[in-house]
Order: C-alpha cells, then sequence, then structure tokens
C-alpha cells in the first residue's frame, strides 16, 4: 500500500507524504530537506497538526522521516503528540518534535557525506 496523503493547508491542498504499510503498522512516510524543513531555533522537524488529527482518524502508528541527508527518523504519534511543540508560522498549527526525540532508523540526522575532490591544473598541482 503507498498512498498519497493529503491536507488541507492555507495555501491548498498539499500532498506531503504517503500512507505505507510497514511491518504491519500505518506511517506516514515524508521525505524532507533538512534546509527547507528542519526547525533549527526548536531544532525539530514538524507536522500540519491537521495531518495529525487524520492520521490519528486513521489509526496510524506514526511518522517516518527520510531526510535528503541520508537519515531516517521514525517516531510514534503518541510521542509526537505527548512531546511536541504547537507553533503557526503563517502556515497553519504545526507541531514539532525536536530531533533528538525521533527514533534513528539510518544515520546520523544532520551529518550529510561530504564529498571531496581535487582536480589538477597545469604542471601537477591541486586546486
Amino acid at each position: 500500500m503507498r498512498e498519497p496523503f493529503r491536507i488541507n493547508t492555507p495555501q491548498g491542498v498539499r500532498i506531503i507524504g504517503h500512507l505505507a504499510n510497514m511491518g504491519g503498522r500505518l506511517v506516514l512516510v515524508k521525505r524532507v530537506e533538512r534546509a527547507k524543513h528542519f526547525h533549527t531555533v526548536l531544532q525539530a522537524w514538524g507536522t500540519d497538526k491537521a495531518a495529525l488529527r487524520e492520521l490519528h482518524r486513521r489509526g496510524a502508528w506514526g511518522i517516518r522521516l527520510e531526510v535528503d541527508d541520508g537519515s531516517v527518523l521514525e517516531a510514534p504519534l503518541e510521542r509526537i503528540l505527548a512531546l511536541g511543540i504547537e507553533r503557526d508560522f503563517r502556515f497553519g498549527a504545526q507541531v514539532f518534535l525536536r530531533e533528538s526525540s525521533w527514533d534513528v532508523v539510518r544515520g546520523k540526522p544532520g551529518s550529510a557525506t561530504q564529498l571531496t575532490f581535487s582536480f589538477t591544473a597545469g604542471a601537477g598541482e591541486a586546486v
């Protein structure tokens, strides 16, 4: 099962991820970009409050974040609702869960692999 997950936002209807059956658990899978989606002041990942209500209504287990740095994080809805910080930054109410409260499934959050290249110019000097 892979069903697009749509929510109504102040900007209109948006697909914020997809619902997947993972080991018998209904999970919202979101692909996120750290530079765009991570709240650096709160050190947290946010999810629309309406989305959390809909996930709860559907009996979902939780949320899985596939971050562009290669890390994968998961958190059950219960934890997000219990520890989440609610804020509205003109995009509708969101609930933010600090990154330290997510379970790390793969990778180390915030540590994208840096590739190093060297180029040779002229008489064998590296640039």
